[in-house]
């Protein structure tokens, strides 16, 4: 059975706070904050930034140390 989730979104802003306050968090406007129910999914779940595209992932080459355990070792990102 799906969960419905309360969401308190700003009628100036659009921010989003999961509990009712007199102000909005994100604006600090006043008495803006209304309910909005659904059903909590993936959708309700969004990214905060968004992700850097064209960047590469690459760092520094770090001295890196092994455990001993082979397996480990890959998983952890040593040799």
């Amino acid at each position: 059975m799906a969960r419905t989730q309360t969401v308190f979104v700003c009628s100036a802003c659009g921010g989003e706070s999961p509990k009712w306050q007199g102000q909005c968090p994100a604006c600090a406007e006043w008495n803006s904050l209304s309910r909005l129910t659904g059903v909590a999914g993936p959708s309700v779940l969004r990214p905060t930034a968004p992700a850097a595209v064209g960047q590469s992932l690459t760092g520094s080459a770090a001295a890196r140390f092994t455990l001993g355990l082979g397996e480990l070792d890959r998983v952890v990102g040593g040799a």
